[in-house]
């Protein structure tokens, strides 16, 4: 589960729940993963919808809002539910939480919920190159906009999406970026002694669809970068090599 504070998650929500009732800020989607240098972790999944416009459909294909399609919908033999809970904590909003603990990120989207989530993990000798690809999903299109938060296994992030801030990067992504696809992506080097856990990469490449769509500029990844991100690694592994021979 992710270091953060009980009463620091609350002071969200009700900071949240305030600008929604409102209408200052349309926030539905918060989204934060810790990843382990084996690939393994923990992710928090918060998202919330008005519920006059869910009480006439008991869950959305993506976002339940029933326990039990919360469950159907998030587990997988890859990732655990530890935790849920559903609440209002203002007339009109109904808050969901799912806690989940999964082995290994690459494999999160065997799970119905992350079915649209393709990630690849392009490991070099002292870097590696992350990229979360969101395929079109016309459930999280309903978000205005989605964040996600990634905590990653690095002494330092060379080059991200968003907003790097020590070990971790934050991206914030609007609706109509979920319509056509979009990909979020950091290269970072790892810890100096987590060289004999990382596991064999399995994604080497991945295809960047819509090569000039406004999505994957929004998010700093384009058909072209995905070779310059690689060089990018490659070129920081042979430099560091040079200055420790």
């Amino acid at each position: 589960m992710l270091n953060l504070s009980f009463s620091r998650f609350f002071l969200v929500l009700i900071l949240i729940s305030c600008l929604s009732s409102s209408n200052v800020f349309s926030l539905s989607l918060y989204q934060e993963s810790k990843i382990n240098i084996d690939r393994s972790g923990s992710l928090k999944l918060n998202y919330w919808e008005s519920t006059s416009k869910i009480k006439d459909s008991e869950f959305f294909d993506s976002t339940p809002f029933t326990e039990d399609k919360i469950r159907e919908i998030f587990s997988s033999e890859n990732n655990v539910i530890d935790k849920i809970t559903i609440s209002k904590n203002n007339p009109d909003t109904t808050f969901v939480n799912v806690f989940i603990t999964f082995k290994d990120i690459l494999k999160i989207n065997t799970a119905p919920g992350f079915s649209k989530t393709n990630l690849t993990w392009y490991v070099t000798a002292d870097s590696i190159t992350f990229l979360c690809k969101f395929e079109k999903n016309n459930d999280y299109a309903k978000f205005n906009p989605a964040i996600f938060k990634f905590e990653l296994p690095a002494k330092e992030i060379l080059r991200s999406s968003g907003k790097k801030e020590n070990n971790s990067f934050s991206v914030k992504v609007d609706s109509e970026y979920f319509q056509t696809g979009t990909t979020i992506f950091a290269v970072f080097k790892k810890s100096d002694n987590d060289n004999s856990s990382i596991p064999s990469n399995e994604n080497e490449s991945v295809v960047i669809e819509n090569e000039n769509s406004e999505s994957n500029k929004k998010c700093g990844l384009f058909s072209i970068e995905l070779p310059i991100l690689i060089l990018f690694g490659l070129f920081y592994n042979k430099r560091n090599y040079r200055k420790n021979r």
